[in-house]
């Protein structure tokens, strides 16, 4: 769906109104807040409204077991809009008075809901820069219904009569991330003619399935003079989303708002009573609906039903079997329900070197609650007690844990200074702590940097770059590069591809700048270490300026790196279809033939 959001502050004020969601996909849910908004009976005005929406999915290409699905939504009837204002800025107060039209792929008595809440009317919160900040409605709101308005609202809100650029682009947020808005304002008409994406993803985790979208639009409102609200909106907001470049599925949004009078008043808006936000954050979302289900799912889990079911864990239970028990366990850490003495025991006592453990392993690594990582702290001192050689089986996990806390943190640290710990543990464990760094550099860069400088300290008397590389190239910040850079030009082989590849991950223009001369300059570096530098290469963000130099290892590299170079393109073409042209050229006039037959089973 087109659907804006954005994450900026958001406000707490409450306010009697509903807004109602439909998406295919996910159920919306809401924050109760602790304020409430004053209402000041201002001028309303009030349109006829014609919505239609068209949902088709094509992922059958994908797996053929997966049918086609179509839905079709649309809506006629006369709603009432108005602006409250305060020092924040804007309060948009809508209410249908009339429905005359509601067509929904929902069950009637979810329709019957849908329809009497866009009646009760709904409001949102609009700042003086035009951003939507956030949306109120009751505390039982239906599972999933059309915002039809906001996203009308969505080209209206940038519109400033003032103005005096006749074309301006304005970023906004939508449901497939940040997105281009051009708007041309002519006197009295703004015209949103186009939305382009900007895809930005972190360079940390590629995507796995790469995927694109495309918007079509065309939004016109007219205005009489500098009035706040237009006298009549027509267009469409049409989206193609793709994976690997097959369609996967298309939208068709198409409105016609026509105003029919101005009220005086806005009637059926009260200001007593309780409302909530709902951010326009499609991941917020997501991840809401998960802890929901999670605390379902664990609310009628004890510790003696996981007790149980781990206790019929053999190296020959299903796989289907396993990960049942496997999320009932990790529901039961998330839901943070105490843990029995019994069960805390189970997960000490069982033999690493097993299936149960793997599964302990996977539940305690996914919640990573305070607990879990209590309990991983006592596995890793028991293990270093009384057989070391274990802890292959739980340090290199722990790395893998987004938010990591200080507790297991000292553990490792703990470990590599030990002189009693072998020198594989300590290797393993000192990578550990490079992906440890790696997760922190995303959610607190300041203690990421710190643990960064205390590893450079400890691996210096080493005298291991290898090991060096490997750790600080897991972590990836920027405090890493000084450490890094004295590497790139070891007259070992090995050891200088590996300085290039622990780059990928360091945030700074100094390493764009680094990658580019080195393949604009591709010949002053033998084959391995070049074919590195492309590697990592697949874990940046694509520079136009580099495309010249790829093309040429294109036509002049060895066989290994034309495919590198094609195979880097085509990741880039995820996210920049325009380099779908020159992968559709290398197909047919490429002299190498298996880097013409690999280009064209791309395209």
């Amino acid at each position: 769906m087109t659907t804006a959001y954005f994450p900026t502050r958001l406000l707490s004020f409450t306010k009697t109104a509903t807004v109602f969601i439909y998406c295919p996909l996910m159920v919306l849910q809401g924050y109760a807040q602790e304020r409430k908004l004053v209402s000041r009976a201002p001028e309303a005005w009030e349109y006829a409204v014609v919505f239609n929406s068209g949902v088709q999915t094509n992922l059958s290409f994908f797996n053929a077991a997966i049918a086609d699905t179509q839905l079709n939504a649309g809506m006629e009837g006369l709603i009432n809009i108005s602006v409250q204002k305060d020092k924040n800025g804007s309060h948009v107060c809508c209410r249908f008075t009339s429905i005359s039209k509601l067509n929904l792929p929902l069950p009637e008595s979810v329709k019957e809901a849908v329809n009497n809440s866009l009646l009760a009317g709904f409001c949102f919160t609009r700042h003086s820069n035009g951003l939507i900040d956030s949306i109120f409605f009751p505390g039982t709101p239906g599972d999933a219904a059309e915002h039809l308005v906001v996203q009308f609202i969505e080209g209206w809100q940038y519109f400033n009569p003032g103005t005096s650029r006749h074309k301006r682009t304005n970023e906004i947020y939508l449901s497939d991330g940040k997105v281009n808005a051009v708007f041309n304002h002519n006197g009295r008409t703004l015209v949103m003619d186009s939305l382009n994406a900007v895809y930005e993803k972190s360079s940390r985790h590629p995507d796995l399935i790469p995927q694109h979208t495309v918007y079509h639009s065309h939004l016109r409102f007219t205005f009489e003079k500098a009035a706040a609200f237009p006298s009549e909106v027509n267009g469409f907001i049409n989206r193609q989303s793709f994976i690997s470049h097959h369609l996967a599925s298309a939208m068709k949004n198409s409105y016609a708002y026509s105003r029919k009078q101005i009220l005086k008043n806005n009637a059926g808006h009260s200001s007593d009573s309780y409302a909530y936000k709902r951010p326009f954050y499609y991941p917020q979302r997501v991840q809401l609906l998960e802890q929901k289900r999670i605390l379902a799912r664990a609310e009628n889990i004890r510790s003696a039903d996981l007790e149980a079911a781990l206790a019929t864990i053999e190296d020959s239970t299903t796989e289907l079997r396993q990960q049942h028990i496997l999320d009932d366990l990790k529901a039961f850490l998330l839901a943070e329900k105490p843990l029995s003495e019994q069960l805390e025991n189970i997960f000490l006592e069982t033999n690493p070197r097993t299936a149960r453990f793997k599964l302990i392993r996977a539940a305690l690594i996914g919640a990573a609650t305070t607990e879990a990582q209590a309990i991983m702290v006592k596995m890793i001192k028991k293990y270093r007690h009384e057989e070391v050689n274990l802890l292959r089986y739980i340090v290199p996990s722990v790395g893998l844990i987004q938010t990591p806390g200080y507790a297991l943190q000292y553990e490792l640290e703990d470990i590599v200074t030990d002189p009693k710990t072998p020198s594989a543990r300590k290797s393993s464990t000192f990578l550990s702590l490079g992906n440890m760094a790696g997760a922190l550099s995303t959610t607190d860069r300041s203690r990421a940097d710190s643990l960064v400088a205390r590893l450079i300290h400890l691996l210096k008397p080493i005298n291991d770059p290898m090991l060096l590389l490997s750790v600080l190239g897991n972590a990836g910040t920027n405090n890493a590069l000084p450490a890094i850079l004295p590497y790139l030009k070891d007259t070992t082989e090995t050891i200088s591809g590996m300085a290039w590849y622990a780059l990928r991950f360091v945030e700074h223009e100094k390493v764009d700048r680094l990658y580019l001369d080195a393949i604009s300059n591709g010949a002053a570096f033998n084959e391995p270490v070049l074919s590195t530098i492309l590697e990592a290469m697949f874990y940046r963000h694509f520079r136009p300026e580099a495309l010249p130099h790829l093309e040429k290892i294109l036509q002049t590299g060895s066989e290994k790196l034309q495919l590198q170079c094609l195979q880097l393109l085509c990741h880039y073409s995820y996210h920049y279809p325009s380099l779908l042209e020159l992968i559709g050229q290398i197909a047919v006039s490429h002299p190498n033939e298996k880097v013409r037959a690999a280009a064209a089973a791309f395209h």
